[in-house]
């Protein structure tokens, strides 16, 4: 399994911060370490309480290089801690460990043999070099839809696009998951509020305490007054702050709130919502250039002036 081992990969005091950073977020072991291989997980050692158990995964995780696959388990492990931090303060941690983690393993000479060589570059398409009515690559027609929500509410979201999905010829929708690493989660997430078409909102009481909501309601706001559709879910039972929203409806329409990730009864009348909210709102199709090469206009020779008549 293992394919080297080193003395550590990042300082102590580093793997500290990190392991105070995860327990202050409140992320737990099995999401932490779901992207890792099973086999490897299994042969962690044990211990009998969670801040313990955590410190033992990050001091094993510090000492192993790469795997027979190649793949660097204390890289893939802070990426899901990034992803599932979304964009708390603990978040910074992360991403610092990282970039220390990524100067590491380029220093050392044993990780260097490992690497299969890069595939050369290809040279980018001169654009003389195209077809004289070669079209450029065309837009996205469909809408675009943000979806917001806590990291406790992680099932909630999965359920929900996994109903979405009737929909992914019509709207394409982005949530945190989304983030590229190295990417600052909170510009991500304020471009993609600021481009949307609709907002998905997953209510519950983390979601309207997080400093996520904090940072961004106002955002949300804006774009939902200069015509985005806002769509809030109560997932969980919490207290709306229905008088910054009046005009809105609360979904599901049955019932309180979905209550259970599995309430499927519950996301079909959110999607029967939506739905219903795409055929009164149709997007309006950008009129295609025809297609084929275009003849110039025939060159007309301009009519004689009138002759002037005589008295």
């Amino acid at each position: 399994m293992l394919l080297m081992s080193t003395g550590q990969l990042l300082p102590i005091g580093l793997l500290r911060e990190i392991h105070d950073a995860v327990i202050s977020a409140r992320l737990d072991r099995n999401s932490l370490t779901s992207s890792l291989d099973h086999h490897f997980v299994g042969g962690l050692h044990k211990a009998p309480s969670p801040s313990e158990q955590l410190w033992k995964d990050l001091n094993t995780l510090n000492e192993i290089t790469a795997l027979a696959d190649g793949s660097v388990p204390l890289r893939t492990w802070l990426e899901s801690a990034l992803q599932l931090s979304q964009v708390r303060l603990e978040s910074a941690v992360f991403r610092r460990a990282l970039e220390v983690l990524a100067a590491a393993l380029t220093a050392s000479p044993a990780v260097a043999q490992t690497r299969e060589p890069a595939p050369p570059a290809r040279e980018p398409t001169p654009i003389a070099a195209r077809a004289p009515n070669e079209a450029p690559p065309a837009a996205d027609p469909r809408r675009s839809a943000v979806l917001l929500h806590a990291a406790k509410d992680e099932a909630f979201r999965e359920r929900l696009e996994t109903h979405l999905r009737m929909l992914k010829d019509e709207v394409r929708f982005w949530d945190l998951s989304k983030v590229p690493v190295g990417t600052e989660p909170a510009e991500a997430i304020a471009k993609q509020i600021d481009g949307a078409d609709m907002i998905v909102l997953l209510l519950s009481a983390d979601f309207l305490a997080s400093e996520d909501w904090a940072v961004f309601e106002e955002r949300v706001r804006a774009a939902h007054r200069r015509g985005a559709h806002l769509f809030p879910i109560r997932v969980r039972p919490c207290l709306w702050p229905a008088s910054k929203f009046k005009d809105l409806q609360l979904l599901p329409r049955i019932g309180k709130e979905i209550g259970k990730a599995d309430n499927d009864e519950g996301w079909v009348d959110v999607l029967q919502e939506i739905h219903a909210t795409l055929e009164a709102h149709p997007s309006t199709p950008t009129p295609e250039p025809p297609a084929g090469p275009q003849e110039p206009p025939a060159h007309r020779e301009p009519p004689d002036p009138p002759k002037a008549r005589r008295p």
